[in-house]
């Protein structure tokens, strides 16, 4: 249990850190046929997103934020590490700030560098998607 949230603490700090230096590394090459999604469902969002492959990532970080500049942790989700086949994610935000946000799906890898995913905006009067 300690060395579970000894890494989850490190993995924070290294994409807080990354975010300071102003690093930009959402990967668009390995997000073919993938999507993400978010969507109102009783006064939370839930946010649905798959990926294939996903052995090359740890764990999901998923982040909320109106201004795309600052940003506070929502929930961390674990890969299935699937070599072969698309996998299916989802998180939910029982706290929702309301109104239009965005919601940042990032990734920690093997080396425990942060891999920034998808921004998918949100609403509490609609559903968003990117694919």
């Amino acid at each position: 249990m300690v060395a579970i949230v000894f890494l989850l603490v490190f993995s924070l700090v290294v994409l807080l850190a990354s975010q300071v230096k102003g690093q930009s590394s959402y990967k668009g090459d390995i997000l073919k046929n993938s999507t993400a999604n978010a969507e109102c469902a009783n006064n939370s969002a839930i946010i649905r997103w798959n990926i294939a492959m996903d052995s090359r990532y740890r764990f999901f970080i998923i982040e909320r934020t109106r201004d795309k500049v600052h940003y506070e942790f929502v929930s961390m989700v674990k890969t299935t590490e699937n070599k072969n086949n698309n996998s299916f994610y989802s998180a939910i935000d029982a706290n929702t700030l309301g109104g239009n946000i965005f919601y940042r799906i990032s990734a920690t890898d093997l080396s425990n560098e942060p891999v920034r995913l998808f921004e998918v905006p949100f609403s509490t009067s609609s559903t968003a998607s990117i694919h």
